[in-house]
């Protein structure tokens, strides 16, 4: 162990190079806003894809919903936390 603890130009990881190599990757486009995290609803895993694929898949989802406005959101916002402190 104190070698692990004296050795600090060595990264010690799990990975092997084509994994991090992915990693990297996915980092750099997330950065970029050219991906997109979640957690899947079934298996709760985590899942990896394009801006325009996810927001063409969420569609259905909230085509019917209300759009409001910034200030009715806010007054909505405060309205709510307000009973969840009471």
């Amino acid at each position: 162990m104190r070698y692990v603890e004296n050795e600090r130009s060595f990264r010690w990881s799990n990975l092997d190079r084509e994994e991090k190599e992915g990693l990297t990757s996915i980092r750099r486009k997330i950065k970029a806003q050219d991906r997109v995290i979640f957690q899947t609803d079934k298996s709760e895993r985590f899942s990896v894809d394009s801006k325009d694929n996810y927001k063409a898949a969420c569609q259905p989802h909230i085509s019917e919903d209300t759009k409001i406005s910034e200030e009715e959101h806010k007054e909505l916002q405060h309205l709510v936390n307000a009973h969840a402190v009471a």
